[in-house]
């Protein structure tokens, strides 16, 4: 008996040891699955600068997918939302600031069963510097705009503008979008600015009227990477101007012709006339005598205005005769702040358009001077008190208000930049009292060459385009009865036979006269 129950024993403990033998494997096969389950390796695969995105990879773990989660702290890895994978690796679906070191783990899930996350991995965009970008402009109707393409590595940009080339206005800089320092998103490709309606005090010389451009530069920046700015070139964009309203056609030009010429000068002086088919001219630095020799050289039917033909006149008025003729002719005197006893004889004419009946019109041909002891502002005060004389005398003998053309050398005025009251120079101070620039014209040739061409204090047909995309001028033609011109043009690097034959280029606007 009693080995009967040894034996019933014997059997029961070796049941339960084979049962708990299988547990134990059980639970060891268990213990090595889901340590097989586990991510490893988790680095990071790349960035997607541009959409904000960072790229991972991972060990592959056979016949899973996976699940990552992501925060800006390890703390919060918790609490986020689970992004899925079907491959070993992924991004976050969302965008992530390019500024913050972002923390990422990774599970594998097979057959529904979720393995254990892994390691947390610490992560970041490497924040290069932008490319140096590049800025593109146009003219809109009362306005600029510029636009730019995507520059690699710019989080945002802004555009300054200046009414001076190299943004040397004296106010400092202005930007485009006022808001938020001027600053616009990664995504913006453009500004626009809008230009003054009317010429005023005030209006940093940029109403249409004044034929300047809008200068501007645009600033491409990293805002995750301190100092991380690129600016492109300078460029000169012009707004669209208005068109010309219909008349009788005047190709206008004015012409410093440099030290009252005759002979081979003047002879050049008419082929380049008349090369570019002009119909009326206003000299400047011309006596009677270069104005009867250009005249005679010209042919045709020129005439020299008699106004300008006594002496102590320096500038003349010439047109041709069969198509316009005289109506009247005289002078006035404008100050000379050189030589303050010996004002500047001005001449003027009256002209009305042969077999037509476009209104009567006026031209008169112009030099100021300077006094070279008097600081650049007092030379801008003297040359627009100069202007004022002039429009004082013309709104005395034009009381029917017909148009009026004022051509000629007002001096190169634009430098020192600023608009201080009582120091307005001669163009703008024409403009804020009701005249237009022709350069404001629907086309403009060689506005970005000088119109002075003097090379080592001698005429120079090499001349080369002015760096800031606008090149200086002393010599205007302004309009004053209608708005607006067809085409602007400045003769550059011209010569006959080897013959410069002025320092000054020859400069023509197509304007016309409005009918009755």
């Amino acid at each position: 008996m009693m080995r009967r129950a040894t034996r019933v024993l014997i059997a029961l403990l070796c049941t339960l040891l084979i049962v708990s033998l299988g547990a134990t494997a059980a639970e060891a096969r268990k213990g090595r699955g889901k340590k097989s389950m586990r991510v490893s390796a988790v680095t990071r695969a790349g960035q997607d600068w541009y959409h904000a995105k960072l790229l991972v990879k991972w060990r592959a773990v056979p016949g899973a997918s996976y699940e990552m989660r992501w925060a800006y702290t390890p703390a919060k890895l918790s609490e986020s939302s689970l992004v899925r994978s079907g491959t070993s690796g992924g991004t976050y679906t969302g965008s992530l600031d390019r500024g913050k070191v972002w923390y990422v783990q990774v599970r594998a899930v097979r057959n529904g069963v979720a393995g254990p996350w892994s390691r947390t991995r610490g992560l970041r965009f490497v924040n290069y510097w932008p490319k140096p970008p590049v800025l593109s402009r146009a003219g809109l109707p009362g306005a600029v705009q510029f636009t730019w393409n995507y520059t690699p590595y710019a989080s945002r940009y802004r555009v300054r503008w200046s009414p001076a080339w190299y943004g040397q206005w004296p106010s400092g800089p202005s930007y485009v979008d006022r808001s938020s320092g001027g600053w616009v998103g990664q995504a913006a490709r453009r500004s626009t600015f809008q230009v003054p309606s009317r010429p005023a005090p005030g209006d940093n010389y940029l109403a249409v009227d004044y034929a300047n451009p809008v200068f501007a530069q645009i600033e491409a920046n990293n805002a995750f990477r301190p100092g991380a700015s690129q600016r492109s070139k300078w460029v000169a964009a012009f707004p669209v101007p208005p068109t010309p309203p219909p008349g009788d056609p005047v190709r206008m030009g004015t012409y410093n012709v440099m030290l009252f010429p005759t002979g081979s000068r003047a002879a050049a002086i008419a082929k380049n006339i008349s090369t570019h088919g002009l119909t009326v001219v206003a000299l400047q630095e011309a006596n009677s005598a270069t104005a009867n020799a250009v005249a005679s050289y010209l042919g045709g039917g020129w005439r020299a205005a008699a106004s300008g033909l006594s002496s102590g006149v320096g500038q003349q008025i010439l047109y041709r005769s069969d198509k316009f003729s005289l109506v009247g002719s005289g002078r006035f005197d404008v100050p000379n702040p050189k030589v303050p006893s010996q004002p500047l004889s001005t001449p003027w004419v009256r002209l009305s358009a042969n077999g037509r009946d476009s209104q009567n019109f006026w031209v008169v041909s112009v030099h100021f001077a300077e006094d070279p002891s008097k600081s650049p502002l007092e030379k801008n005060r003297d040359t627009g008190l100069a202007a004022q004389a002039v429009m004082r005398h013309m709104d005395a003998l034009n009381y029917g208000d017909e148009p009026v053309v004022v051509a000629g050398d007002l001096r190169y005025g634009r430098e020192p930049y600023g608009d201080p009251a009582g120091y307005t120079a001669a163009q703008p101070t024409f403009v804020r009292g009701g005249y237009y620039d022709a350069m404001a014209a629907v086309k403009k040739t060689n506005v970005q060459y000088s119109i002075v061409n003097a090379e080592n204090g001698k005429p120079s047909a090499h001349q080369s385009v002015h760096p800031s995309g606008l090149g200086p001028r002393s010599d205007h033609i302004l309009v004053k009865g209608f708005r607006g011109s067809s085409q602007y043009v400045n003769v550059v690097n011209w010569s006959t036979g080897g013959l410069v034959p002025s320092d000054h280029n020859l400069v023509y606007a197509d304007i016309a006269i409005p009918f009755r």
